[in-house]
């Protein structure tokens, strides 16, 4: 038997200090970024233009706000062909859908009107009181902190992902913690504008902490967040100002997903 002298557990005493105190600077570093990202919502959602307007309140007329539009409520296209792929994920999975940062809620309630159950989540109040105006429940949570009461089979993130990149580890952090809330065989689908110099994440003019993320990106991320499987396409609409935009979308399945006949996938 080896017996540890008392140098040793000094040393060992000394270097789980160190790692507690990392640790410590770690959760501190990601709280700030976490407080960074939530007034970068408050100043871009909530920026008055005349007339007493917030974008919220742009959007749900179909409006822009110069170049700054979400397709779920300026394309109607992109809102009938993301209805679709919502209504065909929630067919194949059963259950319901919980949306993360639902803003307007405009594919939400086209999802609901297919007869299936949805779940509204924004942090900000004006998108709640949107969602629930369209007769959808909704909750105010930050994505952060905010835990559901029970797993999901399909979660729904459209054009949220680009606000929550960390500089220090990714998407990682929050994929693994929205892949936690998925049922056994449940399926996140997200989509984000894709960036305009063919690297994987770039950050958007005029949008303080928001980032263009693209497929392989977003494929990427999940994959390393643990979901089995993440397959990717991509959707063309035109903005404004600026016109054809690429949409990045994944979709990631929380475990593999099993061969079906002829290695076709299940």
């Amino acid at each position: 038997m080896t017996h540890r002298g008392a140098d040793g557990e000094a040393r060992n005493n000394t270097a789980e200090n160190r790692d507690a105190e990392n640790r410590d600077r770690e959760t501190g570093r990601a709280a700030d970024r976490q407080a960074r990202n939530h007034e970068d919502l408050i100043r871009f959602y909530r920026a008055e233009v005349e007339g007493g307007r917030h974008l919220f309140d742009i959007w749900e007329s179909g409006g822009s706000r110069g170049d700054s539009v979400t397709p779920s409520t300026y394309s109607a296209a992109y809102r009938q062909w993301m209805t679709e792929k919502l209504h065909a994920a929630l067919g194949a999975t059963g259950g319901g859908l919980l949306s993360l940062g639902c803003g307007n809620a405009a594919v939400e309630a086209e999802v609901a009107l297919r007869g299936h159950r949805v779940l509204a989540v924004d942090a900000l109040p004006e998108a709640v009181a949107i969602a629930r105006s369209k007769g959808l429940d909704a909750e105010r949570g930050d994505i952060h902190r905010w835990e559901p009461a029970e797993p999901w089979a399909v979660i729904y993130l459209d054009g949220v992902l680009g606000h929550l990149l960390d500089p220090a580890h990714g998407l990682v952090p929050v994929l693994r913690r929205v892949r936690s809330w998925l049922a056994p065989h449940g399926v996140l689908i997200a989509s984000n504008d894709a960036p305009q110099d063919g690297s994987p994440a770039q950050p958007a003019p005029g949008v303080h902490g928001f980032h263009w993320l693209s497929a392989d990106q977003l494929r990427d991320q999940a994959l390393r967040a643990g979901f089995g499987s993440a397959e990717t396409e991509e959707y063309r609409y035109r903005r404004p100002l600026s016109g054809e935009r690429v949409r990045a979308v994944v979709t990631a399945h929380a475990h593999p997903r099993l061969p079906g006949p002829r290695g076709v996938a299940a």
